[in-house]
Order: C-alpha cells, then structure tokens, then sequence
C-alpha cells in the first residue's frame, strides 16, 4: 500500500482483507527463549497497527474498516498473549475510532 500522494512513501502491506476487516498475519508464539517480548511487540504489533490504520483512508470502500491481527501459529505463551492483548488494549484506547481484533490460532 503506497501513498497516492507521494508514490515513494510505502505504507504497508495488508496481509489479506476478510469481511470487512484488513488482517495482519503473525506467526511468533513467544517461545523462543531469545524473543524480547516487549520489544517484539512494539515492533511487529504496534507499529503494523499504526501503519494499518494510516492506510485506511487511502483503501476505498475500507476507510473505517476494522483491523485485526492474526498470529496463526499454535502454541502461544501466557506472557505473550497478555502482552500482546495489554498493548492493543493500550492502542485501542488511542485510536477509540478504530476496532481492533486478535485471532489467535489454538
């Protein structure tokens, strides 16, 4: 997703749209030893957020659509799902126009 504006300003890729909503796909679980969760997250959560929600209004037919992230792997940690929920919950207080959703994969 490019901006129209300034075709050299790449916003993001949108992993797949499915009713209604733009999804993010993730694969980490959290139990990698060496993962720094908070850093992870901020990283491929928080800032896929940002971008997603950036992109909206440039998606005709999809300017208030809901954004969800997806980690479609097994096998989540506790402390990875929680930190994960605790920042989206922390985003979505930021952007209380925008519905955010997490699928996790069981």
């Amino acid at each position: 997703m490019d901006n129209p504006s300034d075709w050299s300003d790449t916003i993001t890729d949108i992993d797949r749209v499915r009713d209604g909503t733009l999804w993010e796909e993730k694969t980490a679980t959290g139990q990698d030893p060496r993962i720094d969760t908070g850093r992870w997250v901020t990283k491929h959560v928080l800032k896929k957020l940002d971008a997603y929600a950036r992109a909206r209004p440039h998606l005709k037919g999809f300017e208030d659509a809901s954004i969800g992230v997806h980690f479609t792997e097994s096998g989540a940690t506790s402390a990875f799902r929680s930190a994960v929920e605790s920042a989206v919950a922390q985003w979505r207080s930021s952007h209380p126009g925008i519905e955010v959703k997490i699928r996790w994969t069981e």
